[in-house]
């Protein structure tokens, strides 16, 4: 015994039975294959199938991952098959060739085939040595030899083939081609000529009694089908050959991995056979939760776990050497490892920080914690760790985050502690994602239709009910196939308010045809009124044969039960891609978790089932509401005319509020049960509306008379009957009375086989029909009259009134051709008298109103405008030839007022309007008349005190200036021309003549007091500060020393006030500067300029610091600012 196997002798093992792959027969057929009866069984029907029938050529594809068993299934069922196949209780002798690759070469797998061939039929080794060469001939153009050799190659395996089948009795020949992967992994154009050569090879052997299985991978046939679609594309070229009934290689559940596991032990032991044993079984969950299932993967994480605990002398496989494991385990299927070693690092280094113990518990736990996902009891930790790992703690790193180490359970007071799910994500990081569980119950679905039909279908029906839109039955309908039972799940979906919920029948179906059997359990639940409609969720399947003749079979009515009532979704290819038959499975089995991540709402809306459903209701229901209801529905026929308020209806049928609200009428509405005008509640018009009761009435009208039985019977093959079994006759009467009591129709009696039966027709209308349209004549004929006098009294709309009366006109002379009315022609001319009476009551309402607006007018003028003009006459102060204008006007407009009032009492409102519009216009200029004579009059006055106020200030301005200035004389000559100007303005005033007084004041008088006023301003202004300045000028010249200067200065002082006297303004500054030049130092004005320099302008410390008193300085501050001295003056206000 070698020294490797010798260290599994502790768990009598004689070498590692998880490490060993099925590469071989001897391999395949030592370990059995687990988990795959359903593959196993498909596998099976593919070679009876292609034993029955030989030819033409069964193609089909196995899918699953690398490691899934794909090679293990291919070998197994080669070795079955030379084995001989059994079909039908006879014994088939078949060959089967296993190539393990399909490799890039047309010819390797030529060869590869013959000795696979030979191996299984060594009778056949003759023939195939001496088949000529493949090999074309060097003659053969270069352009030609790959064409020939692949022609060659067909021409040899067919003479094979053939001599196997015709002189050796082989029934067929399979070739199982275990992996497809090349052809993915390398360069588009060098796969090309290889697939059109393999392709070549599977069209010409069609009918050569050869039967292909090609195995792929999902990733494979996805890269495959990706390239472009061309004449080339992989897909066209090789998927597309082999699609339909594809087999699908998954995952193991937990109990199948328990199997594998004890199958491969059992092999390698003479001991425990049948048991788990040496591995914990806890492992075992762990181990495939992590792995998602996948066998080779689970298996070399035994292999290495099994090395860990014989290293370490343990004597069984537990968390601990699964935790060793799984620790940097690179995923065969997922770019990742399983258990990311710095993760741990990370984790135990944040344990430190929380307790001083915790991290040496999670070392000595870890294998229990993480491994076999054990709920430690709290004795098992160190006081107070389990506290602490309860909250979140930090776990640092370049993705900082927080996260529970551990979740409590409690069980009769005692407390054990688990991983949390937050820590196992972090460990784990994306391996134990439900995105891994939902794509492998995806492709259980896809692999095993009939099997997993219930389970799906279920899942449809818990989708629905989660989702809030029913309530599920107990027990579905069943049909036996085969091995498996197909189901239907009843459900009552609901619907709005008001209206019944209808129980639909639920099935999904993925198989490659539908099944007569699914088929017949549809149209079998809907027959026996189990279901009222059906819901198939599939995926573009047609069909079978067996279900196509068994519709064709069925009569007409039955068909529709599946054509007509059952809803068929068809999965969309983004749908299948985002796992939609993985999510039912979820919610469908019950041995899965991987539900709680289904949401139930996203499914549903995905599908559409609902909005389908809907509206095939609509389309095919005809309603029966409750007892409630149909009372309600009732007291609006019994009352057609009228609408009613919600409130008044609870009221009347004595409901409280959630027996009867709004969503309730809604949803009666929506069943043409009730109408709606405006905001209130209405019975339904028969042909506007439609109201369920409206389809006996049509069938009658079309094929009356006719029975209760003859009327259900035939609509019966157009709608589905939305009453209880049994209630059909009183559903039926119901929708009778309606029809009867608005005389619709009436019941008759017929003869059926020679008896005299009860039935019902429409009534005849023709004499209320006739003389309905006699009263429609009348009342139109009425309407126009009226509409006529609304067009001379200017109402508004009266144009819309006239084209209404044309288009009812016109409505009116339809009917005169109408031979035979029925009820819906009574109808509709019962609702043109109606249209008629609206437009006679608008019009009459809208020249009531248009009068009303007349009166008013000719009354506003008469009582305001008029007679506020005649008050204003009244109260006018005005004489002369505008006061005899203003007493005509005055005379005027009282005799309007009295024709307004003539007019008014006797209501003739034509001529009122007239002659309001007419007078309006008269009294307009009357009034413009009236305000020019009294607004000139007021002009008069505000103009002539400006001017008598400008003369005033001009009169004693004047004054001021000296009488030695000949300028003022002129200027008291101007005066008195004004004065003149205004004794012309008051004769004209007092005789009443406002427009020429306004006109002397205007053009004479107004300018020339204006300018006298600021001449003689601007005279005396000059005179005061020459005054002031010579004054000044004066005390100076006193003061000067000299006397000849002073005499000088004296004598030109007396100069310069003669001039100053005479106004002779442009002498006097030279005269001043030349005094102003005989001084010495400055003068007292250059004082006061200089201090004003000095204190910044502040007239207060001037007056405080300087000889300036406050007169003084006030007095050179008046004279300066006349000058350029001075540019602004600023005054500060004391706020106190």
């Amino acid at each position: 015994m070698s020294k490797s196997t010798a260290k599994y002798d502790r768990f009598d093992f004689d070498q590692d039975p998880f490490s060993t792959t099925i590469a071989d027969e001897e391999t395949a057929a030592r370990y059995k294959l687990v988990g795959r009866d359903e593959q196993e069984h498909q596998l099976q029907e593919f070679v009876e199938e292609g034993i029955r029938s030989p030819t033409p050529m069964k193609r089909r594809m196995i899918f699953g991952e690398y490691g899934t068993g794909k090679s293990h299934h291919l070998v197994t069922l080669r070795d079955s098959i030379r084995n001989g196949v059994t079909v039908d209780d006879t014994t088939h002798d078949a060959i089967a060739a296993y190539v393990g690759n399909l490799g890039l070469s047309i010819k390797l797998l030529y060869e590869r085939i013959l000795d696979e061939i030979t191996d299984n039929a060594p009778e056949l080794e003759p023939l195939v040595d001496d088949l000529p060469p493949v090999e074309p001939e060097a003659s053969v153009d270069e352009a030609y030899k790959f064409e020939r050799l692949q022609d060659n190659i067909i021409q040899n395996l067919r003479q094979v083939i053939n001599a196997a089948r015709d002189d050796h009795d082989y029934r067929a020949v399979f070739i199982f081609i275990d992996e497809a992967e090349d052809i993915a992994n390398e360069d588009e154009e060098i796969v090309k000529p290889f697939v059109r050569a393999f392709r070549h090879l599977v069209d010409k052997l069609n009918a050569a009694g050869v039967h292909i299985l090609l195995g792929f991978s999902q990733g494979a046939r996805m890269r495959i089908t990706s390239y472009d679609d061309d004449d080339d594309a992989l897909g066209n070229a090789l998927v597309q050959r082999f699609q339909g009934g594809e087999i699908y290689l998954g995952d193991l559940p937990t109990e199948n991995v328990k199997e594998m596991l004890i199958d491969r032990m059992d092999q390698h032991r003479t001991t425990n056979q049948g048991e788990i044993t040496p591995i914990v079984p806890e492992t075992v969950e762990v181990v495939t939760e992590i792995t998602g299932g996948h066998p080779r993967e689970i298996l070399r994480l035994y292999s290495e776990a099994l090395k860990y605990a014989a290293e370490v002398e343990s004597d069984r496989i537990d968390g601990e050497a699964i935790v060793y494991a799984l620790t940097g385990f690179k995923s065969f299927t997922r770019d990742e490892e399983l258990l990311d070693q710095r993760a741990i690092t990370r984790l135990k280094n944040a344990l430190e920080d929380v307790h001083p113990d915790a991290r040496d518990d999670f070392d000595r736990l870890q294998g229990r914690l993480i491994g076999e996902g054990e709920a430690v009891p709290e004795r098992a930790f160190s006081d107070g760790v389990p506290g602490e790992l309860l909250g979140a703690i930090t776990i640092e790193g370049e993705d900082t985050q927080e996260l529970r180490v551990l979740e409590q359970r409690e069980h009769h007071g005692r407390y054990t502690y688990t991983l949390s799910e937050e820590a196992q994500d972090f460990l784990f990081g994306g391996s134990s994602e439900d995105g891994t569980e939902i794509q492998k119950l995806d492709l259980q679905a896809q692999t095993a239709a009939d099997k997993f039909q219930q389970d799906l279908t279920r899942g449809l029906g818990l989708a629905l009910k989660e989702a809030g839109h029913g309530s599920l039955h107990k027990n579905p309908v069943t049909a036996t196939r085969d091995r498996y039972e197909f189901k239907l799940y009843l459900i009552n979906i609901k619907r709005d308010e008001g209206q019944n919920n209808q129980t639909v029948a639920l099935g999904v179906y993925n198989g490659q045809e539908i099944p007569k059997e699914l088929v017949q359990l549809y149209v079998e639940t809907i027959q026996n009124r189990k279901a009222a409609f059906g819901v198939l969720v599939k995926q573009n399947q047609q069909l079978s044969a067996e279900a196509n003749k068994y519709l064709h079979d069925l009569e007409p009515h039955d068909q529709n039960y599946y054509q007509e009532r059952v809803i068929q979704i068809d999965i969309t290819a983004s749908q299948r891609d985002e796992f939609i038959y993985g999510r039912l499975l979820a919610l469908g089995r019950t041995d899965t978790t991987a539900s709680e991540d289904v949401s139930e709402d996203t499914l549903v809306n995905e599908l559409a089932v609902i909005p389908e459903l809907q509206d095939r209701f609509d389309d095919l229901l005809l309603p029966y509401p409750e007892s409630t209801f149909r009372d309600v529905v009732d007291h609006l026929r019994d009352n057609s005319t009228t609408s009613f308020a919600i409130g008044d209806l609870r009221e009347t049928l004595d409901l409280k509020q959630h027996e009867l609200d709004s969503d309730i009428m809604q949803g009666l509405r929506d069943q043409s049960l009730v109408a709606k005008d405006s905001r209130r509640w209405t019975y339904p018009d028969l042909e506007d509306d439609r109201p369920p009761w409206y389809e006996l009435y049509r069938l009658l009208n079309q094929d009356g008379p006719l029975t209760v039985d003859e009327l259900q019977e035939q609509l019966g093959q157009e709608y589905v009957f939305d009453c209880p079994p049994g209630d059909e006759n009183a559903m039926f009467q119901w929708y009778l009375d309606h029809l009867q009591i608005h005389d619709y129709v009436e019941p008759v009696t017929v003869q059926r086989d020679g008896k005299t039966i009860d039935a019902y027709d429409v009534v005849s209308v023709k004499d209320q029909f006739n003389e309905t349209r006699q009263r429609a004549e009348n009342r139109l004929e009425a309407a126009e009259d009226m509409v006529d006098q609304a067009i001379d009294l200017s109402v508004d709309g009266a144009n819309n009134y006239q084209n209404t009366v044309s288009d009812l006109e016109t409505e009116l002379d339809d009917y005169q051709t109408v031979w035979e009315p029925d009820p819906s022609d009574l109808s509709d001319i019962n609702q043109l008298v109606d249209d008629i009476t609206d437009l006679e009551e608008d019009v009459e309402n809208a020249i009531e109103e248009r009068q009303e607006v007349i009166v008013g007018e000719a009354e506003n003028l008469r009582d305001y405008t008029i007679q506020n003009l005649i008050d204003r006459i009244e109260e006018a102060e005005v004489e002369g030839s505008l006061a005899a204008q203003l007493s005509e006007y005055r005379g005027d407009l009282r005799q309007y007022r009295s024709e307004l009032n003539d007019l008014i009492d006797n209501n003739q409102y034509n001529r009122l309007q007239d002659r309001t519009s007419a007078i309006e216009t008269e009294v307009d200029d009357i009034e413009s008349d009236i305000e020019d004579i009294l607004e000139k009059k007021d002009q008069c006055h505000d103009l002539y005190d400006t001017v008598t106020s400008d003369r005033d200030d001009a009169e004693d301005t004047i004054t001021s200036i000296s009488d030695d200035n000949p300028t003022k004389a002129d200027l008291e000559s101007d005066l008195e021309t004004l004065e003149g100007y205004i004794a012309d303005y008051r004769d004209a005033y007092n005789a009443g003549n406002y427009d020429t007084a306004l006109q002397i004041l205007q053009d004479d008088a107004k300018q020339l007091a204006t300018d006298l006023q600021s001449q003689a301003a601007t005279i005396a202004r000059q005179q005061r500060q020459y005054e002031k300045q010579l004054e000044n000028l004066e005390a100076e010249i006193d003061g000067i020393s000299t006397e000849d200067t002073r005499e000088t200065a004296h004598s030109l002082l007396d100069d310069a006030q003669t001039e100053l006297a005479q106004g002779n303004f442009a002498e006097l500054p030279h005269l001043i500067d030349e005094i102003q030049d005989l001084l010495t130092g400055p003068t007292r004005e250059e004082q006061f300029i200089t201090a004003l320099h000095d204190h910044d302008g502040r007239l207060t410390d001037i007056i405080e610091h300087t000889d300036f008193d406050a007169t003084e300085s006030f007095e050179f501050l008046q004279q300066l600012y006349q000058t350029d001295e001075i540019a602004d003056i600023h005054v500060v206000i004391d706020d106190e």
